[in-house]
């Protein structure tokens, strides 16, 4: 199926194509892959190892590490370690936080 869509107040002949959960939507089907319901709360920013609901992370302390659309977590002082290198930080430091308990 194709479907095209004009954008209100572009000029002529300016398209935009619906997103894929748009199409579904309005074509009344479910996902096909719903998402799981997650068993950790967050990945390690390095090593991608999960990090439970509960257990115990790091947060760099580095106000450009911890910005609202960027956050890194760490499950280690050396996973930690292994970002600062790349980051280049003048007085680096880490934060010890818990993660939430329950899921959502």
């Amino acid at each position: 199926m194709t479907v095209t869509l004009s954008l209100v107040g572009a000029p002529a002949g300016w398209a935009c194509r619906p997103s894929r959960s748009f199409l579904v939507r309005i074509a009344g089907m479910s996902e096909p892959n719903p998402p799981e319901r997650s068993t950790y709360w967050q990945k390690c920013s390095v090593c991608k190892k999960p990090i439970p609901f509960g257990g115990a992370y790091l947060k760099c302390a580095i106000s450009t590490c911890n910005r609202k659309s960027f956050q890194l977590w760490f499950c280690s002082d050396s996973c930690w370690d292994a970002h600062n290198p790349d980051q280049n930080h003048r007085h680096p430091s880490y934060t010890e936080h818990v993660a939430p308990r329950a899921p959502g």
